[in-house]
C-alpha cells in the first residue's frame, strides 16, 4: 500500500540509482504528496529535488541520513526539514565525507590485492553530484523555503546569514555567487556496481557477501560520530532528528531497546521510523507504541534505493502502515515552517 508521505529515500548522490529529478517523477507517479530525500552524508541532491518537486506538485522534505556509532548493531539518524544551506551543517558533512574518502583507496588496495583490477576513478564514475553551482539566492535576493516556497534572503546585502539560534555568521557563498554544496560521495554500493559490471560478481548481494560486507576481505570500516553528535547536527540545522529503521539496532530485548531510545530522546531525538520496508507488522506496532509512550513523532519510510534495493517500492512500508499528509503539517507546525504553496 502506497502512503501519502515517505520520509526515507535515496538518489545517485549516495547509494541510490535514480537522479533527484527521476525520484520526484516517480513520487508523482506513485501518488505521493510529500517525499523526504535522505541521502547518506550529503545534501547535494536537494536543490534539484526541490526544483523538480515544485514543477511536479510534489512536496520535497529536505533531509539527510547519518550513520552513528552503535556497537550492538547499526544506528542511522534521519534529519527532516533541515536547512541544507546551513554552513555549519555543510562543514559537518564535509568531515563525514572526508572519512569516507579516506576509506575508499583502502578498499581499492584490498580488492587489487585479491586480484581484482579496479580503479578509484571507475568507482567515482558510479557516484554523482558534488560540484559548485550558481547560488539561486544571489540575483533574486530570495532563498527557497523548506518545501520550495521563496522567502526573503536572510543574508541580504550584508553577506551575513542567520545561524539557527539567531547568531549571524559569514555567508559561505561570499561575493562570487557560487556556493560549494558538499556533494555526492563514493560508497560501497558504487564499488559493488563496478564489480557487477566487470563480471566479478553476479549481483549486489554477492558483492557484499564476497568482498564488501562487514567481515569480508575488502571491508574497511569508517569513523562514525556519536548518536548525540548526529542528533545535535540535525537540530542545529533546524531539523527534526528521527531514528531510522530501529530494527537494525538488533536490540536483544524490549528493555534494552527502551534504554537506548530513552537516551536518544533525552539527547533531542524527535521521532521514530516505526514503518519501514525492513520491519514487519509486529515490529512496526512495537516501535509505534514506544514512540507514542515518549510523545515523539511516528514516521515511516520505504528506504527506497532504486535498483540497488529492487524489492523496495517507493512509498510502500507494508500494508499495515498508516501515514497521512497531516503528519507533515504537524512536523511543520512544530518547527514553525510554511508549506509548499
Amino acid at each position: 500500500m502506497i502512503q501519502e508521505v515517505d520520509f526515507h529515500s535515496h538518489t545517485v548522490n549516495s547509494d541510490g540509482t535514480l537522479t533527484a529529478t527521476e525520484l520526484m517523477e516517480l513520487a508523482k507517479k506513485q501518488g505521493i504528496k510529500a517525499l523526504a530525500l535522505t541521502d547518506h552524508d550529503t545534501t547535494s541532491g536537494l536543490d534539484e529535488a526541490l526544483a523538480a518537486g515544485k514543477k511536479l506538485g510534489v512536496e520535497l522534505i529536505p533531509g539527510i541520513e547519518i550513520s552513528v556509532v552503535y556497537d550492538s548493531g547499526t544506528m542511522h539518524i534521519l534529519g527532516h526539514f533541515i536547512d541544507h544551506r546551513s554552513m555549519k551543517l555543510q562543514e559537518a558533512i564535509r568531515g563525514l565525507q572526508d572519512d569516507r574518502n579516506d576509506r575508499n583507496p583502502q578498499i581499492i588496495e584490498k580488492l587489487n590485492a585479491l586480484g581484482i583490477e579496479i580503479t578509484l576513478k571507475e568507482v567515482e564514475r558510479e557516484s554523482g553530484g558534488g560540484q559548485a553551482h550558481p547560488n539561486p539566492e544571489v540575483e533574486s535576493g530570495q532563498r527557497r523555503e523548506v518545501g520550495g516556497q521563496a522567502r526573503p534572503n536572510p543574508e541580504g546585502e550584508s553577506g551575513q546569514r542567520r545561524e539557527v539560534g539567531g547568531q549571524a555568521r559569514p555567508n559561505p557563498e561570499g561575493e562570487s555567487g557560487q556556493r560549494r554544496e558538499v556533494g555526492g560521495q563514493v560508497g560501497r554500493p558504487h564499488f559493488a556496481r563496478v564489480l557487477v559490471k566487470k563480471g566479478h560478481v553476479k549481483d549486489f548481494e554477492e558483492a557484499f557477501k564476497k568482498y564488501l560486507g562487514k567481515g569480508a576481505p575488502a571491508y574497511v570500516d569508517k569513523r562514525r560520530i556519536s548518536p548525540e553528535e548526529g542528533i545535535r547536527m540535525i537540530r542545529e540545522a533546524g531539523g527534526i532528528a528521527v531514528l531510522a529503521h530501529p530494527k537494525t539496532l538488533n536490540a536483544k530485548s524490549s528493555q534494552e531497546f527502551n534504554v537506548v531510545l530513552d537516551h536518544l530522546v533525552a539527547s533531542g531525538l524527535g521521532g521514530i521510523e516505526a514503518y519501514s520496508s525492513c520491519q514487519d507488522e509486529k515490529e512496526a506496532g512495537q516501535f509505534r507504541a514506544a514512540g507514542e509512550e515518549r510523545n515523539i513523532f511516528i514516521t515511516g519510510g520505504s528506504d527506497f534505493h532504486g535498483d540497488n534495493k529492487s524489492d523496495v517500492e517507493l512509498g510502500n512500508m507494508g500494508r499495515w502502515a498508516r501515514l497521512s499528509y497531516g503528519l507533515v503539517k504537524a512536523m511543520r507546525d512544530h518547527l514553525n515552517l510554511k508549506g509548499l504553496s
